[in-house]
């Protein structure tokens, strides 16, 4: 007769804190769920960093051309290139994230739980909702079909009280959008802004997209993920009460066949609830980010 289990890692079939069927899968599918949406936030932050990245860049240009003034041609190429860099690693982060979204969730939770229906329909609303969302998906499949997305680069300086601001503005010209066989809408809305049209406030406002769906999601699973933590942390909790150790330790949960052969284990560990939440806490201040700029300027009194 099969056996389940919680184990040290030295499984010992008469050493064993026995499990049901019921139990075994529970512990089992806790585990590969909680896999799963770590994955989904490792994507998430991989997009952020990227996010940060392109406007890291900018910055950097502008202070270069503070300090510097070398501007021709052949730097300004160079901007450019890595400028277009940054934004497509940016847009396949972002596209990494979408596209996967919707296994991983069918993975955690199933094809037809609330929580995969819920984030489908909020990748839909900020798509609908945001011109940066609209905007940044045609640019990724213009790059993907016809040409690079930056056409010029700018250079702005204008006084302030502090003294003189330096910027670098990438921009695209909307006559190649077009291009892109972009929605008949999304070319009427292009049209209105003139011939180019910065770059940035569009990536600002696709990045909040996202992030709104993100926290939509979190909030979405929270109940669902105390679930599959508690379950993680009582086989914990019961392997140090029965073989000792710290809170870290790891044990397996088993399936033994009829000779007490190991058909298949897991193993289980606090550590998978930790690591989640501190990716989480690191990407928690989401809201606004379109809305977030960063400068240099320092006043007498700051």
């Amino acid at each position: 007769m099969a056996k389940f289990g919680i184990s040290s890692f030295r499984v010992a079939p008469d050493d064993l804190i026995d499990l049901t069927y019921d139990e075994y899968s529970g512990i089992v599918a806790a585990k590969n769920a909680l896999v799963t949406m770590i994955g989904v936030e490792q994507k998430f932050d991989l997009l952020l960093q990227n996010y940060a990245d392109y406007e890291r860049e900018l910055l950097n240009i502008s202070l270069h051309q503070a300090v510097y003034r070398d501007l021709d041609w052949r730097g300004i190429q160079g901007d450019i290139a890595i400028i277009t860099r940054r934004l497509s690693n940016l847009l396949s982060a972002a596209r990494l994230y979408v596209d996967q979204i919707a296994q991983d969730l069918h993975d955690a939770f199933g094809s037809q739980h609330q929580v995969s229906n819920e984030i489908k329909v909020k990748l839909s609303t900020e798509y609908d909702a945001r011109l940066g969302y609209r905007v940044m998906e045609a640019v990724r499949n213009m790059m993907q079909h016809r040409s690079l997305p930056i056409h010029r680069l700018s250079y702005p300086q204008d006084s302030q009280p502090g003294g003189a601001r330096f910027r670098t503005v990438p921009s695209m010209e909307v006559a190649r959008l077009k291009e892109a066989d972009l929605k008949g809408s999304l070319v009427q809305e292009l049209d209105s802004m003139g011939k180019h049209v910065p770059v940035t406030p569009f990536v600002r406002d696709y990045v909040e997209g996202l992030a709104t769906v993100h926290e939509g999601l979190r909030t979405a699973s929270e109940s669902q993920l105390a679930s599959w933590d508690s379950t993680i942390a009582d086989v914990q909790a019961r392997g140090v009460a029965r073989w000792g150790g710290e809170n870290d330790r790891a044990f397996l949960a088993v399936h033994l066949d009829e000779s007490d052969e190991v058909v298949a284990s897991v193993q289980v560990f606090n550590e998978l609830t930790e690591y989640r939440r501190v990716l989480e806490s690191k990407n928690s201040v989401l809201r606004n980010l379109a809305r977030r700029f960063v400068s240099g300027e320092c006043d007498q009194d700051a």
